[in-house]
């Protein structure tokens, strides 16, 4: 039974976007059933008793509208300073196991009242039944919002497992058919002289069911290979109307990406993953993205340019200054000798002329920090300091909840300049069991002296 418009009757079925007016479908096929409805049976225990064939339209829109405005919140299984989120208590959400790359906007909506929205990803308990797919907190995207930026409520999607964004299950070609994660969302104001209205664009990142071979190192200084699932990962592109509802925008690539890898053993060959975008003007986007350089084992920004955003996006390379000569990093010993990871750039509060990113380090023991660097131009850049600005929880604490690394940095300025700057922590692999548990912290800058943060603590 295809029930979508009957449980959301008023629901448009086309997103009217950009100047030009042009008309995108909704993706709202279902073949046998109406995920939603269906989500909703299965969470309140009604499956064997309810049955919508039977019901009113008018019962089916209040069982809908009462799911979709239904907000959960969580308690804390592990603890310490900077926590403020984590994965859900419903063991059937998206998010019930992992959760990360949390993206945060500030807007002000009507009577001037402030909303914090989030967007970030999660992985639920039963999500795949592959054991070799990639071990990362990646599966669906989700959606929370907040009056001040720290307590959050989630809500509940109209995707799979109340996300608001899942994987590409009808296609399994697609690049993100078994895995996707969020990594920015750009708010663009569309004004013309019909209507003014906001568009989200959800950048996201994703990996098919594709194997890839790769190498790793033993404890004996020997290399085992591992066949992976899902870790080639690549760029894409949703949009939406109100941050709730998206639909995918295919790119150039023909397996719908916006990139592809690189065809030889480069930095990028394996993946280009978490892709950030700059808007400079309304003609030209820079992506900043990471890869793994299988030769070496280091982390590597690269960077792609494109005229719209959407399309015809194009490759520079790796960023430069930032050590990478000759395909390694010249930084023995420094706490980001193997590279950098995901990141965040943005404009200096304090000085627009130049450019500020927030990138996660990984030194040669494996231990994820997070550093910042400076920048005039976007594409050179330089380490403000040579030592990470935020690190990882205390280790001799059994429920430092971010012990065993940090990373995903997202800033949000703020009036007085000052930069709240969100992350993801892992817990130590000793403290999680079978896997590692993960959550979303936060940390204040000292006004704008940005090479000194400390950690949110609640203190009541």
């Amino acid at each position: 039974m295809d029930c979508y418009l009957d449980c959301f009757p008023n629901k448009p079925t086309v997103v009217r976007y950009k100047l030009n007016f042009l008309l995108f479908k909704q993706s709202v096929a279902r073949k046998n059933s109406c995920l939603f409805c269906s989500h909703f049976i299965d969470r309140t225990k009604k499956c064997k008793s309810y049955s919508f064939a039977h019901s009113s339209v008018a019962a089916v829109n209040r069982i809908a509208l009462t799911s979709l405005s239904r907000e959960t919140t969580w308690n804390a299984p592990f603890q310490g300073p900077g926590l403020i989120f984590c994965h859900s208590e419903d063991r059937y959400a998206f998010d019930s196991k992992q959760i990360g790359g949390p993206i945060v906007l500030k807007e002000l909506e009507e009577h001037e009242e402030t909303i914090w929205k989030m967007w970030y990803y999660g992985r639920s308990i039963g999500f795949s039944s592959k054991s070799n797919l990639v071990d990362l907190p990646t599966g669906c995207i989700g959606y929370a919002t907040s009056k001040d930026g720290i307590q959050w409520n989630r809500m509940s999607g109209l995707e799979e497992q109340g996300s608001v964004l899942a994987p590409n299950r009808n296609n399994e070609a697609d690049f993100d058919s078994a895995h996707i994660g969020v990594s920015d969302v750009v708010l663009r104001k569309i004004e013309s002289d019909l209507a003014n209205y906001n568009v989200y664009h959800l950048y996201y990142f994703g990996g098919s069911n594709a194997i890839s071979t790769v190498q790793i190192a033993t404890s004996h200084e020997k290399r085992k290979r591992l066949d992976v699932v899902g870790l080639k990962m690549l760029p894409g592109l949703a949009i939406s109307t109100d941050g709730f509802q998206f639909t995918r925008i295919r790119g150039d690539c023909k397996d719908g990406a916006l990139l592809p890898v690189a065809p030889h053993k480069d930095f990028d060959s394996l993946y280009c993953g978490w892709p950030r975008i700059v808007t400079l003007d309304d003609s030209h986007y820079m992506m900043y993205y990471h890869g793994l350089d299988p030769s070496s084992g280091m982390f590597v920004v690269g960077m792609a340019i494109s005229p719209d955003g959407f399309s015809r996006w194009r490759k520079l390379g790796p960023l430069r200054g930032l050590g990478w000569e000759n395909d390694k990093f010249a930084r023995p010993g420094a706490f980001d000798e193997r590279g950098w990871g995901t990141r965040h750039v943005i404009k200096n509060p304090s000085d627009p002329t130049k450019w500020l990113m927030f990138f996660e380090a990984v030194s040669r023991k494996g231990v994820h920090s997070i550093g910042i660097a400076t920048s005039q131009d976007g594409l050179t850049w330089s380490r403000l300091v040579d030592y990470p600005i935020l690190v990882p929880g205390d280790d001799q604490v059994q429920d430092s909840w971010d012990s065993g690394a940090i990373g995903c940095p997202h800033a949000v300025i703020q009036q007085d300049k000052s930069i709240w700057l969100y992350y993801v922590g892992f817990e130590r692999k000793e403290h999680g069991g079978s896997f590692r548990r993960t959550g979303i912290g936060l940390a204040f800058s000292e006004g704008a002296d940005y090479t000194r943060f400390r950690k949110y603590k609640d203190i009541q």
